[in-house]
């Protein structure tokens, strides 16, 4: 064997393993920002769900409003029993979209599991000065601890549970 097959042989084998180290490299970059890159996905996930979920409902309002006069008549009838402000809390309040059907010196508390909504409550709760704003709770409705027991004159809750032909359509 000459020198240069040797020589060759050596580039050929340290070209390899320089080849494989970038390799192992790319693969532990991505490996490392994998994490970072679905919180950031599931994010933009949360916040398009959160416009459609907004759209949907206002659409379904729109449509169905002597329904929801009706639905939302037990809170208005509750608001006559007592003189002082009712404290209503709305399970899955999303952006707020229910503030139209409250009676007026109503306290309002949100429960969702999203804490995105929590702005969007706070910005939309302005257009109803007949309205009062007190929390937001970012917790499932399965645990609901941390309030106590007949704190709250009334709970209600619309359109939690959306069924999946519902996403479908958009």
């Amino acid at each position: 064997m000459s020198s240069e097959d040797s020589t060759d042989a050596g580039i050929s084998s340290n070209a390899f393993a320089v080849f494989i180290l970038i390799l192992f490299g790319i693969i532990l970059l991505v490996y490392l920002l994998s994490n970072p890159i679905k919180q950031a996905l599931n994010s933009c996930r949360l916040k398009i769900q959160t416009v459609f979920t907004a759209r949907y409902w206002r659409k379904v309002a729109e449509s169905h409003k002597e329904e929801l006069d009706n639905f939302f008549q037990p809170l208005h009838m509750k608001k006559k029993e007592i003189s002082e402000n009712l404290d209503v809390l709305e399970i899955g309040i999303g952006d707020g979209a229910n503030f139209p059907y409250y009676p007026e010196g109503c306290n309002v508390y949100a429960l969702d599991p999203e804490d995105i909504f929590q702005a969007a409550v706070q910005n939309n709760i302005k257009k109803y000065p007949h309205l009062t704003f007190k929390k937001f709770y970012c917790s499932p409705a399965e645990d609901m601890s941390f309030i106590k027991t007949g704190s709250l004159d009334i709970v209600i809750s619309t359109i939690v549970c959306v069924p999946l032909e519902m996403w479908e359509k958009f």
